[in-house]
């Protein structure tokens, strides 16, 4: 005879474990993105820190951030 308590309660643990998973997952991702925000708003032409860039034209702050985030975004 199959024990149904027993499978029940492993698929409960495994829907709980995925839902975690999921929940970290998204955290990480929203982690990673205000990270990459913070430590490269410097190089957006809108950011706090955008004073020294004042010489550099705005094409080339903004293609200079952009490819600062792919790099990044690629590492993780």
């Amino acid at each position: 005879m199959i024990n149904k308590s027993k499978y029940s309660n492993l698929i409960s643990n495994n829907i709980t474990y995925i839902i975690c998973l999921q929940t970290l997952f998204v955290l990480n991702t929203s982690i990673y993105t205000s990270l990459i925000i913070f430590l490269y708003h410097r190089h957006l032409p809108f950011g706090f820190l955008s004073d020294k860039y004042e010489n550099i034209n705005y094409e080339k702050k903004y293609l200079f951030s952009v490819s600062n985030i792919r790099f990044i975004i690629l590492r993780f």
